[in-house]
């Protein structure tokens, strides 16, 4: 007996709950408002709305779904942010390496023009020098290694 007085009750006030008086008005703005209490004189009482209780597991089922596509965003965003930081670390390592090539080609093309003698090293390390057509030969080759290295305008 106890037990359908508590279930009537319980009943009665949900009934109560969704039965709520609902108002309306125009603020000085033209803007319509709507509220459970009369905020101004000239709140009129809106009939015909019911209202329903809001579905706890429904609200917390979108909430946690709206935060891992909140989460998988900022992962992606991240991702994404990781990856343009290591492409532009290749393209400075990238450019830092020509640099050095560059320089290392150009040294060598000094050496070639610079030296009177250029020679080779043989077999058993011993040099071995260049004659004048080996020497002009590699200085043309020099030369050109710079410019494939540096660019055309690599002097």
């Amino acid at each position: 007996m106890l037990k359908r007085i508590a279930w009537g009750l319980l009943l009665a006030s949900l009934s109560m709950a969704a039965s709520a008086d609902v108002f309306r008005w125009v603020d000085a703005q033209g803007r319509v408002h709507y509220s459970d209490r009369p905020e101004v004189e000239n709140a009129v009482r809106v009939s015909g709305i019911t209202t329903h209780a809001s579905d706890s597991a429904a609200i917390a089922a979108r909430m946690q779904a709206e935060s891992d596509q909140r989460a998988k965003l900022a992962a992606q965003e991240t991702q994404q942010h990781a990856d343009q930081s290591a492409a532009k670390a290749v393209q400075n390592d990238v450019g830092k390496s020509r640099e050095d090539q560059c320089k290392a080609a150009k040294e060598r093309y000094r050496v070639a023009i610079e030296s009177q003698k250029l020679y080779r090293v043989g077999k058993d390390g011993e040099r071995q020098y260049l004659t004048s057509q080996e020497i002009d030969e590699a200085r043309l080759s020099s030369r050109k290694d710079m410019d494939t290295v540096c660019g055309q305008a690599g002097s």
